[in-house]
């Protein structure tokens, strides 16, 4: 009797032990489900929704594709390798034009990198270059003051974007030379020449700087305003990759709601640049 009280205590402990694993294995896999459902569910997956985007000139401008946002590659393209900037400032366009907040204490470590354009759309003042005593010989500052939570008048800001993109393209210039011996022949420096890197902010980077960073991936990639608002959402997450999820509305991009307005407002505008300089290019 007690030999066989044991063997039934001792079947009751592996029976329970058994249980037990497979109880933790089947919430990991429905914690893998969950993981992989939401990913299956996250915005840019969805079935009807365009993936691929080419840009106006993709000589110039690389194309967008969303399934890249499925893994690291996304976050590798579109973050500051300067890890003292990754929180101020991410990439709207890779290697050619980046945005983020007033630049004062970082103004130094951009013009390292760089950058010679920079557009303020800050309303007090763009005195940063003058503060921290830069040679602004080589540097060009563009000022397109639109009020905190507000906007600039739609018919001028759709000439600034018309203009914004049009400097995007004639500074960053590929040789349309058709002698290839000539094409190798040209130097690093040459090209170096040719390629002009954009800093774009406001105050904080969030508001009026994603307003037009959404109205210009209307016009360089010919997308619908609800869809930029998503991508530049997106994008946003490299700046702040833990804060985001929590703090949505204080860090979203644009931050009021005239400026969402516009921005679907403006869409049909930006179509039209869209298709003047893809026809311009010779597409």
């Amino acid at each position: 009797f007690l030999r066989l009280s044991i063997e039934k205590v001792l079947w009751m402990g592996v029976c329970a032990f058994k249980t037990a694993m497979a109880t933790d294995e089947v919430k990991e896999n429905k914690n893998n489900n969950k993981d992989a459902r939401k990913n299956n569910d996250a915005w840019y997956n969805e079935k009807y929704l365009k993936k691929e985007y080419g840009s106006i000139d993709s000589r110039i401008i690389p194309s967008l594709n969303l399934a890249d946002f499925n893994d690291d590659k996304f976050f590798k393209t579109y973050q500051n390798k300067e890890k003292d900037m990754q929180d101020a400032t991410h990439w709207l366009i890779p290697n050619i034009f980046l945005v983020g907040r007033h630049p004062t204490f970082f103004v130094d470590s951009l013009i390292r990198q760089g950058f010679t354009k920079f557009i303020s759309l800050y309303e007090w003042g763009h005195n940063y270059m003058d503060e921290n005593d830069i040679n602004v010989d080589n540097l060009e500052l563009i000022e397109f003051t639109i009020g905190d939570f507000s906007t600039r008048d739609d018919k001028e800001t759709v000439r600034f974007i018309d203009r914004l993109v049009q400097n995007i393209l004639s500074m960053n210039i590929i040789g349309n030379n058709n002698n290839d011996e000539e094409k190798e022949d040209n130097n690093d420096e040459e090209k170096k020449q040719g390629h002009h890197m954009f800093y774009m902010h406001c105050l904080g980077g969030h508001g009026r700087t994603g307003l037009i960073s959404s109205l210009l991936l209307q016009a360089i990639y010919g997308m619908d305003s609800k869809t930029a608002l998503k991508v530049i959402n997106h994008i946003h997450g490299c700046r702040h990759p833990n804060e985001s999820n929590i703090n949505k509305e204080y860090y979203r991009m644009p931050e009021a709601n005239v400026q969402f307005e516009q921005i679907r407002r403006l869409h049909g505008e930006m179509n039209k640049i869209y298709k003047k300089y893809l026809v311009k290019n010779g597409k």
